[in-house]
This record gives structure tokens, sequence and C-alpha cells, in this order.
């Protein structure tokens, strides 16, 4: 195997050399580089295995000037380095059940001793006896998708498998169980006969009455956004998970068709986060912050500067870095944790990190994340992460960042960090309810919303509003339903200089985004001051809580404690995929008091405790006094 490079030098001043130094690994010998340039190589001298083992030589090269400059290099014909993936040392047949399973993206969510987002593959070897309805049911399953066996999260459809090939992938998963003898045959879970209406224990039907939505990319431009930002200009920057950066031109344009777009840097490492600071463009790859530098005016980088790339980064596919915020010379970022038989496990992993961006140095400041994918920072300077579900983690979840403080994720070392004391969240996102994977969080400039958090969500879908207070110094907060009907699952989130709200959207296999959407998306949520009765705010009390509404009710109202359904519970993390709801019970109200404002509505409850999560329901026939009907009739409160 060989690899030829060529060298390009242009705009080079007179009397001026450029020479590259670059190691070279695993050649035999020295005549296995050759240039038509001029090579200077300096290492150890060929022994008898170098043939096998092969040579680490420092090439020194000097460029030609006016022509290019080519470098061939040779290589041993057998990797020395094994591959972690591949413990067999061969490629698996593709046409076999673990070879379609490998390539199907059943990883994705499936390890097989591990529960990820779905259970191991071993697991689902150790429920099922192996029988023709039973590999015929489950294939079915594989082909069409389906919830509910093993909790709430959807397995999506694979309509592109075929039937023999779906029964194959189930064969080899129930071969992972020797013992087939204590499985059980294949049922189906009872059926879910609640009637769910729209807003009312169900999505909601579209998009949030005080808000209009808009295009804001072309038809035929399908970003997959990773980060976006708005230049001083007016123009959006938007970076995609496939590596590229594009510039949004002519944004206000009602036509979008006339959006103007253009692509300025490509290449890059899955980068997950952009900020524009002082006209400048950095982007967050995997494995590095990149500013991006236009040296001769045309919008297209011709310079992707390395700013920081000190932290730990390993092939596993888990470890992203999701951001980007920027305060006062430093930049934010969050690096998720690595799942599966993840080696090694850096402990740098689930972490946000602090970068100087004069430096480049950086530092931990907070730590035990799973996959942190949602950043965001209050006016203030206050930076806040919202987490995903998972081991460890019994339900999604949004921190304020505290120094030095750890939140929870054990799987980097269980029995190192057993013992570690963990930082509580501000608020728990029920798993399916009101969340599956919370992304980028902004702070609402909107009419009655402003100062209130805004999170989007991939899987889910939609946008979330988060009311925030302090209680003794420590923050706590109440999470309603906001919007849905946008083109995909939300990542990014930006308020653009015009006011509006710019949604970016993603989507790819696995649960990593939202069923029946796009896998892409760009669009624009401008507020239109129309007021949309719902609750605004709901604040814990040492007796109850108080709920303000948008609207104030009707003169005369009279509420009974069967408007109001409310339960409490607890979670417990466990080295298990997810988690119950722990201690769940049903909390009475025993008074009721309306403000004489009639926006607030003062509950009396007994039996309230501290850590618990507390779900509220509201009766559909709570309506304004205008005769507006809730938008939504639910929210989760988390009391600290």
């Amino acid at each position: 195997p060989g690899l030829q490079r060529e060298f390009w030098v242009e705009n080079l001043p007179e009397n001026h050399t450029i020479v590259l130094r670059t190691m070279i690994n695993s050649v035999p010998g020295r005549n296995y580089i050759q240039t038509n340039g001029e090579i200077q190589l300096t290492g150890p001298p060929a022994q008898p295995d170098s043939a096998r083992l092969g040579l680490e030589l420092l090439a020194i090269i000097r460029l030609k000037a006016h022509s290019p400059t080519r470098l061939t290099t040779w290589f041993i014909p057998n990797p020395v380095i094994p591959n972690p993936f591949d413990p067999t040392g061969k490629e698996p047949d593709p046409n076999s059940g673990f070879g379609l399973v490998e390539k199907s993206g059943c990883k994705t969510c499936h390890d097989e001793n591990q529960n990820l987002t779905g259970p191991s593959f071993t697991a689902i070897a150790k429920k099922y006896k192996t029988g023709v309805l039973t590999n015929q049911t489950l294939a079915a399953k594989v082909l069409g998708g389906g919830t509910g066996v093993w909790g709430e999260n959807v397995m999506i459809a694979h309509p592109h498998l075929k039937q023999i090939e779906a029964i194959k992938m189930v064969e080899w998963i129930l071969s992972l169980d020797p013992d087939d003898q204590y499985g059980e045959w294949f049922s189906l879970p009872p059926a879910d006969t609640t009637v769910k209406h729209p807003g009312d224990g169900e999505k909601l039907p579209g998009v949030h009455p005080s808000y209009d939505l808009s295009q804001a990319r072309p038809e035929g431009f399908h970003p997959r956004v990773g980060g976006l930002d708005f230049l001083p200009d007016g123009r959006m920057v938007v970076c995609t998970w496939d590596g590229y950066v594009y510039l949004l031109g002519n944004l206000q344009q009602p036509d979008p068709e006339k959006i103007e777009v253009k692509t300025i840097a490509e290449g890059l490492a899955e980068p997950l986060g952009l900020k524009v600071v002082d006209g400048k463009i950095y982007v967050l790859q995997k494995q590095e912050l990149t500013l991006l530098i236009d040296h001769n005016g045309d919008d297209v980088a011709d310079e992707y500067a390395n700013i920081c790339n000190s932290w730990p980064v390993s092939a596993n596919y888990h470890e992203f870095a999701f951001g980007l915020e920027y305060k006062d010379g430093f930049f934010y970022a969050t690096l998720s944790s690595p799942l599966g038989k993840a080696e090694p496990h850096y402990p740098e992993r689930g972490s946000a990190i602090k970068i100087n961006g004069e430096t480049g140095s950086y530092e931990v400041i907070a730590n035990g994340f799973r996959t942190p994918n949602g950043l965001g920072m209050s006016p203030e300077g206050t930076l806040f992460v919202s987490d995903n579900q998972g081991n460890w983690l019994p339900a999604n979840k949004i921190v304020e960042v505290r120094k030095g403080a750890f939140y929870g994720y054990r799987s980097r070392d269980p029995e190192l960090m057993k013992d570690w004391e963990e930082t509580a969240p501000m608020l728990w996102l029920q798993q399916a309810d009101i969340a599956n994977s919370p992304s980028q969080m902004i702070f609402s400039q909107d009419g009655p919303y402003t100062g209130q958090i805004l999170v989007g969500d991939v899987t889910h879908g939609g946008v979330k509003r988060v009311f925030t207070e302090k209680v003794n110094g420590v923050s706590q907060g109440v999470t309603f339903r906001f919007t849905q009907g946008l083109e995909s699952g939300v990542n990014r989130l930006r308020y653009g200089p015009d006011g509006a709200i710019y949604t970016g959207g993603v989507g790819a296999a696995g649960n990593w985004g939202q069923e029946g959407k796009d896998r892409y998306g760009l669009q624009r949520l401008r507020y239109n001051g129309k007021t949309t009765f719902e609750m605004l705010a709901v604040r814990a009390k040492a007796d109850g809580m108080e709920i303000e509404f948008t609207e104030p009710l009707p003169e005369g109202s009279i509420l009974s404690p069967e408007d109001f359904g409310i339960k409490q519970w607890r979670y417990v993390p466990t080295p298990a995929y997810g988690g119950p709801k722990t201690d769940e019970k049903t909390l009475e109200v025993s008074r009721i008091a309306i403000s004489p404002e009639r926006n607030k509505v003062r509950l009396y409850l007994g039996e309230m405790e501290k850590g618990h999560v507390i779900y509220l329901h509201l009766s559909p026939r709570i309506k304004s006094q205008f005769g507006q009907q809730l938008w939504s009739t639910e929210c989760m409160v988390h009391a600290e």
C-alpha cells in the first residue's frame, strides 16, 4: 500500500523557501520514500524486522517554488496497531447476521453487552426464545420500528432492509444467549387506551400561536446544523455535522429562494459548535477549536487556524465536542463521554471546558456529563448545560454549571467514582414525556417570556420553555411544552439581528432525529405579539405552588381540586440505561386561592418533598377571560 501527496506553492516572495517537516511511519526503509524535491531523512537505520514492523522517520522536504512537489510513501503490508473495533482481525461477512448488524446502524443505539439508548443485544437474546414466530415478529419490528417493550424510546424503522436480512440479524442477536431455555415467547405489550389530545398529555399540534414560522434556507440546501451565528453585517454562518461551513446572505427576503448560500470551509471533523466573535468565525470540531481566516476577502476561508486542540479524543464515535459560547476572552464547550467498550476513558471526557481564546489553554470547570449537547449562557454569563438520559442518568436534565461540580455520569470508572458527591440538576426532563435529547439553550427576548430559557430537542422535537427561580441561593425550574411544527428535530437555536429565533435541525440513524421529520432544517420563528393562554410560570412554595397565567381567568371563576392532577416522584441513578419514577405518589389539593388580578392561582398541597419532580396537569376546561383554551395543560417542576 502507498500514499502520494502533492504540494503546491503560490505567491512565494523571491529568495524565500518553504520547508515541510513531517513524521513518516510504517515504512520498510528509506528507499520507500520518494520525492521530486529535496529531502532529508533522519531516524533509526533499517533493522532485520523493519519490513514487518516499519520505521518511523523525520522527513524535511524543501518544496519547489514554481511546480508541484510530489511525496510518495510505500508502507509495510500489514498494520502494526491492532484495530480495537475488529477483535477477529478480519472483516465480517457483510451478508451474515453479524455483518448486517454492523452496517445497519444498529450499534448507534445498541451494544452487545451494555444497555445504551436501547437494550443490549445480550439482554434481547435472554428475553426471547428462538423460534419461527419470535424471529419473524422481531424481524417485523426491525423493519417497521416500534416502542413500548423496553420503555418509551422509539426504535426507528429500517425499510431499506429485506425481510430475510432482518431475520438473519434477529437470529444472530438471539444466538448470543447460549442457554435459550430461559427466554420467553414473543408477546405484545397491552395497548394504551388512554385518550390523549395535543398539548394535553401529547405533543403540541403545531407552531406556537405567538410566533410565525418561515423558511431560512432555499429549497435544495439541506444543512444538518451543528452550529449557527451571525456576522455583524447580518449574514448567517452555519456549520454542519458533515463538516461544511456556509455563509447565508439575503436572509430577510420574503422568498427563501433568493437566500444566497456560499460554502466557505469544508473537511472539518463533526463541527457541532460555532461562534462569531468580533466578526471572526470560530468553529468547534471534535478535536479542535478552529478560527477560519479569509486572507483575500472573497469570504472563503484560506486558513484553518488552530486555537486549541489539547483535549483528548479517541476513535469512539460518541466523543463529540458541543458548543459554542463566549464571554470576556474565553470560549465554553462540552465534551461528551464515550459509549460502549471504549478504551481509553480519558478523565477530561464528559466535562464542560473553558478555553482561553488568546493562549489556547483550556481547563475543566465541571465533570460528570454523558451527552451534553445543550449549552447556553445567560445575559449575566451563567453557563447552563443539558444532558441526555442514559446510564447513570434516569432522565434528561438541565444543570446550572458550578465550578468543580460533578453531575453524576460514572461510566468512565464506576468504582473510582462511586463515592463522588453528585450535584443535583436545576431540573429533570422526563424521557419521552417532555424531552428525549435536549439541545442548545437560548434566553427568550420575546414579550412575556423574556428571560426564560428556550431549549431545543433533537428527538422529541420542537422547543421547550423553562422558567427558573432561585430559592435559598439554589436554582430550580419548571418546564413547559412550547412549540412543535418544525421541519426537523432542533439541534441549535440563536437569535438573529432581526430579533427572530433561528432553528437549526439535524437527524441521523438510531434515535438521533424526530420521527417523521427531515434530517436537516433551517427555519425562523418570529414573535408576532399575539397572546397565547398558557402557564407563564409555576413557583414552588413551602406548602404548595403558585401558577401564573399569561391572561387572567374569567371573572367569578371557581376552581376545584378535580381541576388539578398532581404527582411527584424522584429518580435514582443506576448503571442501567434510564430509570423509573421512584416513590411516585399523587398529591392532594387542600385549598385553592385565585389572586385579585385573576392571573395567579395558589394551590395548597401536603407532603411535598425536596429533590422530587412534580408533575402538574390542568383540566382542559380552564379558559382565559377571553375564552382561549390552554395551549398546553401540563408542566414539570423540580423543587430542590
